[in-house]
C-alpha cells in the first residue's frame, strides 16, 4: 500500500514539474544551503543514480583497469601510499595515474584521506581477495571480452526479439552461444573459467546434498567437462554418472574424468540433448544451471523427456540460479537476465523457484523437494511415480 502511495505520488509530481525541470536547478552552484539541502535529501535521493548507469561502461573500465594493473592489491600491502608511491610501483606516469585514483574514488573504490593517502574500501578489498578461485576477476574478464561486446546490440535485440549480440560475435548462422563457445577459443577462453568458478560458488553444498542418496546411475544434462559430477562422485561412493553435452565438451569432460582417476564411475556422452532422446535405464537426471538457458515451453519439454526416460522412482534434480521477484537479493540475476536475449539464445532467463516447482509436478513428478542455497541458487529434486 504505501510502496502504491509512493509511485502515485512520484507521478503526480513529475506531472506537474517534469517538463519545467533544470539540470541547472538539480546541479546548483555549490553553496551552504546547497549542503544543508542534499543532507536533508541523502535518505531520499541518489543524486548520482543515472550518471552511474549513463556513465557505466567507464566505470567498468576504471575498476578493471585498477584490478589488472595491480592498484588494489599494491594498496592492500601499502595503505595509505601517495599518488607518488603509487605511480612508480604501478610503473605509471602521474597524470594517468591521478585520473584514474580520481575515478575510482567516485565510485568509492578507494579513499583519499588527507595528504593525499590513498585506501581501499570494503568493494576493492573484496577484489583482492581472490575468494572462489578468483571469480571476480574471471567474470570481469567474461564481461569485458564477451557479454560487453555483445551488448552493443541489445537495442536490436530487443526490437528484432532475436540474439542480435549472438550474431555479431559469432556470424548471422549462430544457433547455440554454448555450440559456438566450444569452437571458438578467443571466446572459450574466458567462458569456461568464469562458469567452472561461477558453479564453484555451491558444488559442494549440491554434491553432498541428501537428494543424491540411493541414486545409482546418474545423467548429467548439459554438465560440461564435468567438475560437479566429479564433485558428487566424491561424496556418494555408489553413484556412477554420465554426463550429456556438445560431442567436443564430451571428448573434454572424458578426458577430465580420466586425469582426475574417476574413469570408471564417470564417462561423457556427445550430441544435443535438445534434438536427441535422453538414454534409458538411469535413475536420477540433472539439469545442472542449465534450464536458465531455455523458455518456459522448452524447458517443460526437457522434463517431460526426462519423466519418459527415468526408471520408475527415479528423480529429477534441478540445480540452477533463481530470482525472488523484488527481493534486492535478485538485482544481479535481473539485469543479468539480458544476456540471455542479446547472448545466449534469445530466449532464456532466471525463474522464481516456484515456477520451476509448477513445471515439476505439472510434468508428473512427485514428492517435490526444495532445497534453498547461498547466492540465490537452489536444487530441487522430483520422483517419478511407482
Amino acid at each position: 500500500m504505501l510502496s502504491t502511495i509512493k509511485v502515485n505520488f512520484l507521478y503526480w509530481f513529475m506531472n506537474k514539474v517534469g517538463n519545467k525541470i533544470d539540470l541547472r536547478k538539480l546541479e546548483p552552484v555549490p553553496s551552504f544551503s546547497k549542503r544543508i539541502t542534499d543532507f536533508l535529501l541523502k535518505p531520499f535521493v541518489d543524486r548520482n543514480a543515472l550518471n552511474r548507469i549513463i556513465l557505466g561502461p567507464i566505470s567498468f573500465k576504471l575498476m578493471h583497469s585498477a584490478y589488472n594493473i595491480g592498484l588494489f592489491h599494491y594498496l592492500m600491502k601499502s595503505p595509505g601510499a601517495s599518488l607518488q608511491d603509487i605511480a612508480t610501483n604501478l610503473n605509471i606516469a602521474i597524470y594517468p595515474a591521478e585520473i584514474l585514483l580520481n575515478g575510482l574514488e567516485a565510485l568509492k573504490l578507494v579513499k583519499k584521506v588527507k595528504h593525499q593517502r590513498y585506501y581501499n574500501t570494503m568493494p576493492s578489498l573484496l577484489l583482492t581477495q581472490d575468494f572462489n578461485d578468483k571469480f571476480l576477476s574471471k567474470l570481469m574478464n567474461y564481461v569485458e571480452h564477451i557479454i560487453s561486446p555483445a551488448m552493443n546490440d541489445l537495442q536490436s535485440a530487443i526490437t528484432e526479439n532475436k540474439p542480435m549480440g549472438l550474431y555479431k560475435l559469432f556470424g548471422n548462422d549462430a544457433k547455440d552461444y554454448y555450440y559456438e563457445l566450444s569452437q571458438h577459443q578467443h571466446y572459450n577462453q574466458y567462458f569456461v573459467p568464469f562458469m567452472a568458478t561461477f558453479s564453484k560458488i555451491n558444488i559442494n553444498s549440491v554434491a553432498e546434498s541428501p537428494f543424491f542418496k540411493n541414486v545409482n546411475r546418474l545423467i548429467d544434462i548439459g554438465g560440461s567437462i564435468g567438475e560437479l559430477a566429479i564433485s558428487i562422485a566424491k561424496h556418494h561412493p555408489d553413484i556412477n554418472i554420465t554426463v550429456f553435452d556438445h560431442p567436443q565438451t564430451a571428448e573434454a569432460a572424458n578426458l577430465h574424468f580420466k586425469n582426475h582417476h574417476y574413469d570408471h564411475r564417470l564417462n561423457a556422452i556427445g550430441g544435443d540433448f535438445l534434438k536427441e532422446d535422453f538414454p534409458n535405464g538411469y535413475d536420477g537426471m540433472l539439469f545442472s544451471h542449465v534450464i536458465d538457458i531455455f523458455n518456459e515451453e522448452t524447458n517443460k519439454k526437457l522434463f517431460k523427456k526426462a519423466f519418459d526416460k527415468l526408471i520408475s522412482n527415479g528423480k529429477i534434480f534441478i540445480y540452477t540460479p533463481i530470482v525472488h521477484g523484488d527481493h534486492e537479493n535478485s538485482f544481479t540475476y535481473k539485469i543479468y537476465n539480458t544476456y540471455f536475449l542479446c547472448l545466449a539464445n534469445g530466449q532464456g532467463q532466471f525463474y522464481p523457484p516456484q515456477k520451476i516447482i509448477n513445471w515439476v509436478k505439472e510434468t508428473g513428478f512427485c514428492d517435490v523437494k526444495l532445497q534453498y542455497l547461498p547466492c540465490n541458487e537452489i536444487l530441487i529434486t522430483g520422483t517419478k511415480p511407482r
